[in-house]
């Protein structure tokens, strides 16, 4: 069975995200967004797992520990114990 992980934007969503998230982001209706996934897991037969965004751009997929300098670029996570380099999109 194949895996969706969403998180909740919550500070986006309370107009605190950064001027480029809101700008970029907070556009979109997280909602609609979500019944649209559900949708689309019913369709595939895929689970959705919504997470708390604390600290997953920090937790590395590869050995689960947190690291302050994983993330090396913004769509490259490194993970200093293993030295290999993942696309951070599959990260937690």
């Amino acid at each position: 069975m194949m895996e969706v992980v969403v998180g909740y934007p919550k500070e986006i969503s309370r107009n605190r995200g950064n001027k480029r998230n809101k700008l970029t982001v907070n556009f979109w209706n997280y909602g609609y967004a979500i019944r649209r996934f559900e949708e689309v897991r019913d369709e595939l037969g895929t689970r959705i797992v919504m997470v708390d965004e604390h600290y997953t751009s920090k937790t590395c997929s590869l050995c689960g520990e947190a690291h302050e300098s994983g993330r090396i670029k913004r769509g490259l996570f490194k993970c200093p114990r293993m030295g290999k380099v993942v696309n951070a999109d599959l990260e937690q």
